[in-house]
């Protein structure tokens, strides 16, 4: 049983980059980038995707305009009591002058971390490892 969905690293460039992370505080407590999901074993075609992210950026976290950077074709994988989730990896752009609005139960709060110190707060191995690959992207296409 597959739970699929949309994981989005928002980032913003002010000389440095600095990302949006969420701090988690129902089931486990830590720190991770915003992700939401379809219900278990629903396929997930690109349209969907879009709305998906369109719906996290909008809805749950209430920022209005943003920029989709790109697309990481590597999927992030990982198992959590014996249930398998596989999300879609978008990297984009927003301004971290707008507000977040949370719209979850599920985090507390935010913060825009700049580069140097996120990947010392993420709670995931497979976060950290795709943040990592976000960031040679963004260095790349600087």
């Amino acid at each position: 049983m597959k739970k699929k969905g949309v994981s989005a690293i928002i980032y913003d460039d002010m000389g440095k980059f600095y990302f949006l992370i969420l701090n988690r505080n129902s089931n486990w407590h830590g720190w991770e980038f915003p992700k939401t999901s379809l219900n278990y074993d629903q396929e997930l075609t690109k349209e969907q995707e879009l709305l998906l992210l369109k719906d996290l950026m909008t809805k749950k976290l209430g920022i209005q305009q943003y920029r989709i950077a790109t697309n990481f074709l590597e999927k992030r994988t990982f198992e959590d009591n014996g249930k398998q989730y596989v999300y879609s990896v978008y990297l984009v752009n927003a301004s971290m002058n707008a507000p977040v609005k949370l719209n979850s139960e599920k985090h507390k709060t935010y913060l825009w971390s700049k580069e140097d110190n996120v990947i010392e707060k993420l709670t995931w191995d497979s976060e950290r490892e795709i943040l990592q690959k976000a960031l040679d992207f963004l260095k790349q296409n600087k």
